[in-house]
């Protein structure tokens, strides 16, 4: 097999070229795979990309993988494919005889408008932009392009916290990638779903998907990539909550090698902050803090995404309530994310929301946090199952130190049995022992 060797810093003007070409920012270009100076890097010659972020790439600029490089794929092998050996599958659609096509003129300008409007936090738009392209087959005639903008949507999807339309989305991508006969997208495809999965509050389903990806991994091309670290986060925050590892050091371990593997220091981050939120469903405040830490001081060094610093911000200040630790700096991430809600249109403001009435049970007010969960709960489609059930917990508690006990214990039991039908039971026994508890209690207060 000839390595396929990219020639540096032709390969960086060539995608500097490409990319202006489109209208396209480094930042755009990053999407939430790699970050704008990481761009910058592979621009001025200084990176080489591996093989999941020349995907990425290619995706992104409308282009084949054998356009993008410059070079014919055939028998190649890719960088970042050392650990998994062969070369990788040509996407369906390419042709071999002329190294692929572009996408169809309509399907390139509406990729750059979508990506125009996610610069600038217009959500809504990129969704209907990327919705129409994904539903017009004269655009998107092949499965490869097709499946490249699904995957871009599920990214909208998420950020927009439309979890049934993105779980949807997630069963046709995959089903789309089985029909491409591409272990690559097969992979990708079944760690979104797994994703969506868990989200949804399908635990057992995400799981048995995420397992199904695993087995993929030698013929996927992306051991030790950002895809495959992407994938044990997913499959490390299924299994703690269906409680099914009894060590979380092992599979914690294998994620911040692979993290490390893959040298992008937003995956080694990321990687961190899976850590912090694995140990905190184990209870092992300490660990949890240590990790938490070390992912704050890597991302706050990137130029990370406002969604990805949402989404950190929500996390963080989730895992210090849960525990019952640093609160001051728990409150210190609340406001951090209101900030970043109030400037970014359709961000999800229920979950901080959310986030926030947890934190007034904890630090005892819970007069404040009864009145903030009735007000999430009146439309709380916006939360996935899991933060649903954390929010009628609080509730119940809330109720409980009120005094008001007959309410407390019905929504102490919705919680328990939320969390049951996601199968976090060692959340519902938590939520089960808090009425029991109560009962012992008739006065009220825990």
């Amino acid at each position: 097999m000839k390595a396929l060797k990219l020639q540096q810093p032709q390969f960086g003007i060539k995608l500097r070229e490409l990319r202006t070409g489109r209208g396209l920012s480094q930042r755009d270009l990053a999407g939430e795979v790699v970050t704008a100076s990481y761009i910058s890097l592979v621009e001025s010659g200084a990176r080489m990309p591996a093989l999941d972020v020349l995907i990425h790439l290619s995706s992104m600029l409308g282009v084949p993988l054998s356009e993008l490089t410059g070079m014919d794929l055939q028998g190649a092998e890719l960088p970042g494919t050392a650990l998994s050996g062969g070369a990788p599958e040509r996407p369906s659609g390419t042709r071999a005889d002329d190294g692929g096509r572009e996408l169809p003129p309509q399907a390139v300008s509406e990729m750059i408008l979508a990506r125009n409007s996610l610069s600038i936090g217009a959500l809504g738009a990129a969704r209907e932009e990327l919705e129409q392209l994904y539903r017009s087959p004269a655009a998107l005639p092949s499965t490869w392009e097709r499946l490249s903008v699904g995957f871009a949507l599920s990214e909208v999807l998420a950020a927009l916290s439309a979890n049934a339309e993105r779980y949807a989305l997630a069963g046709e991508l995959a089903a789309l990638a089985d029909r491409a006969d591409q272990d690559s997208a097969r992979f990708k495809a079944l760690v979104d779903l797994a994703g969506a999965a868990r989200d949804n509050g399908k635990l057992a389903e995400a799981y048995q998907v995420i397992e199904k990806a695993t087995a993929l991994l030698p013929t996927s091309r992306f051991a030790g990539t950002s895809e495959h670290a992407r994938m044990l986060g997913v499959r490390l925050s299924v299994v703690c909550e269906l409680d099914r590892d009894a060590e979380i050091g092992p599979p914690v371990r294998e994620l911040l090698d692979v993290a490390q593997q893959a040298g992008i220091p937003a995956v080694v981050g990321s990687a961190h902050w899976a850590a912090a939120t694995a140990y905190s469903r184990g209870d092992q405040a300490e660990k949890a803090v240590e990790h938490l830490m070390e992912a704050r001081r890597i991302l706050t060094s990137l130029d990370l995404p406002v969604r990805q610093w949402l989404r950190f911000c929500t996390a963080s200040a989730s895992v210090l309530i849960d525990l019952g630790v640093e609160l001051e700096t728990a409150r210190t991430y609340l406001d951090v994310a209101y900030s970043i809600v109030q400037v970014s249109p359709g961000a999800s403001r229920p979950l901080v929301d959310s986030i926030h009435a947890r934190y007034l049970l904890a630090v005892g007010d819970a007069e404040a946090s009864e009145k903030l969960c009735r007000s999430v709960m009146k439309d709380s489609s916006a939360l996935i199952a899991l933060d649903q059930a954390r929010l009628l917990a609080a509730w119940g508690k809330a109720l409980g130190q009120l005094g008001r006990n007959g309410e407390a214990a019905a929504h102490l039991r919705e919680s328990a049995l939320l969390y049951e039908k996601t199968g976090a039971l060692r959340a519902a026994l938590k939520s089960w022992r808090a009425i029991s508890e109560l009962e012992r209690s008739p006065s009220g207060g825990y």
